[in-house]
């Protein structure tokens, strides 16, 4: 099928759209973004994740362009890993985030330069660890390391999705607009600079890359793909994903499990 218009940009959030918890890309995903980039299509990568956990799926794809890491806090080039922005945390809504974890009981992952920071090393720090392919460094007191390291996000970990949509409500009415929260996974709950989203990013990277919004297109499942798909000129919600972002898209796409960013590639960017 010829696509209404031609598209020079990709951007994929990982988790959920691009793979599943066994971390893999789909055959048929790969041929399609393959495809695109044969065509002369710029496909990046836009993830809550942090760069390093993002650079091999980047590899496997033959992805050079910059990345969206960190929902947005952090862009980076894949292959000369150079910043091209970056927005972290503010220090006293870091340590506050920390603080309140503390109180309910639950773990909370720190990124600072890249790495992952904890204070212990609970089953809900394993379990990230595992899905994300890091390893993380146990710190005394995370309020103290915070104070001369900047995180991009903290990540609060709880293993009971009703927890977790409870926690996004309590804790977006708590800090209002000093804040970002979203919920990235069933388990976990983000905090974010109040200016980070990967809508955001996108707009940067589409001008690094001379790009007009009209030609890129965003695909995502998860509410922290919202701004991503509101912000592409073409946006695409994958048949799994949150009602939110569906009502949001341009194309509701197949399920993950029905090869969901292939069917959006083949249908509205592929020349016939």
């Amino acid at each position: 099928m010829s696509p209404e218009r031609d598209f020079r940009l990709i951007a994929i959030d990982l988790d959920g759209t691009l793979i599943d918890h066994g971390l893999t890309i789909a055959p048929r995903v790969k041929e399609a973004i393959a495809a695109a980039q044969a065509q002369g299509v710029t496909v990046t990568l836009a993830s809550g994740r942090m760069f390093a956990a993002m650079v091999p799926f980047a590899q496997e794809l033959n992805i050079a362009a910059p990345l969206i890491c960190y929902q947005g806090g952090l862009v980076r080039h894949a292959v000369s890993r150079e910043t091209i922005f970056h927005l972290a945390v503010p220090t006293d809504m870091a340590q506050e985030v920390v603080t309140l974890a503390r109180t309910r009981g639950i773990q909370v992952n720190a990124f600072a330069d890249d790495r992952l920071h904890v204070e212990t090393m609970t089953a809900e720090a394993e379990a990230y660890m595992r899905l994300a392919r890091v390893e993380a460094t146990v710190v005394n007191d995370l309020v103290v390391f915070l104070q001369d390291n900047p995180s991009t996000k903290l990540v609060l970990v709880n293993l009971d999705e009703n927890k977790t949509n409870r926690l996004v409500e309590e804790l977006t009415a708590h800090f209002g607009n000093r804040l970002g929260i979203t919920k990235s996974h069933p388990y976990y709950t983000e905090a974010i600079h109040p200016e980070v989203s990967k809508g955001r990013a996108l707009t940067q990277l589409a001008r690094v890359l001379d790009v007009s919004l009209d030609q890129v297109v965003g695909i995502g499942d998860n509410l922290n793909d919202l701004s991503l798909v509101e912000t592409a000129g073409f946006g695409v919600a994958m048949g799994n994903g949150d009602p939110r972002v569906k009502a949001a898209a341009d194309f509701v796409t197949s399920s993950f499990e029905e090869d969901g960013v292939a069917v959006a590639i083949e249908q509205h960017v592929l020349h016939a």
